[in-house]
């Protein structure tokens, strides 16, 4: 069994992330300012903790607030090609070879619900965290948490 398969059945709930903190960070890129979340947790949503729904090749999963998704095209190159198994709300298990991670833009272009992403770290001396994405009641929840932005002086 490959890391990003599923190893837990519907009735196996994954274990939730627990969140320490939160810090908001104004970032400042090319003139373009805005606003990240960075979250400090003892473990970062897995693709595989999600149950999917998939509309015209895009996949969204949601669970306790947090979300993932990501989009399946013909050249099959994203990822490097890697291959993900991924539980569907019908109880099957779908393999999707090369996704992309795409973008909450697209994802509401495809009908699904507004998403933002964040930064989860789990280690609070490091400074490369994972990538995941929160629903808007999740990310207000998560703001609240953090105050205002941090910027760099």
């Amino acid at each position: 069994m490959t890391f990003w398969q599923v190893e837990h059945s519907a009735a196996q709930k994954p274990r939730d992330a627990q969140i320490i903190t939160v810090k908001a960070v104004y970032l400042d890129r090319d003139g373009l300012g805005e606003e990240r979340l960075a979250v400090l947790a003892d473990r970062c949503p897995r693709k595989e903790d999600f149950i999917y729904e998939e509309r015209d090749g895009m996949y969204y999963g949601e669970r306790d607030g947090w979300a993932a998704y990501f989009l399946q095209t013909d050249d099959k190159t994203g990822f490097c090609g890697a291959c993900f198994d991924v539980m569907m709300q019908d109880g099957t298990t779908r393999r999707i070879e090369g996704p992309w991670s795409s973008n909450p833009q697209a994802l509401r272009a495809h009908g699904f619900p507004e998403v933002v992403d964040v930064a989860v770290y789990t280690d609070p001396t490091s400074l490369v965290g994972s990538s995941a994405a929160a629903t808007a009641a999740k990310a207000r929840q998560l703001k609240a948490i953090a105050g205002p932005p941090w910027r760099r002086t």
